[in-house]
């Protein structure tokens, strides 16, 4: 049986490999919604978080 590895979840995992432009192609095709929050809090991200790409792949597509 094969499963389906959210890309978010292997965005998570180029940072951990500190392949941070991998980690932000695999966050553009995850499409996470904003309202999430999930990436406020996960701390995978924390290396990444103060790139001026981050907080833009998580705006709602009112804020675009």
């Amino acid at each position: 049986r094969q499963g389906i590895v959210s890309w978010y979840y292997v965005a998570a995992i180029y940072v951990g490999l500190k392949d941070y432009e991998q980690a932000f192609t695999w966050l553009a095709k995850s499409k996470l919604p904003a309202a999430s929050g999930l990436h406020k809090i996960d701390a995978y991200f924390d290396p990444i978080r103060n790139d001026p790409r981050f907080p833009n792949l998580f705006r709602s597509d009112s804020d675009r």
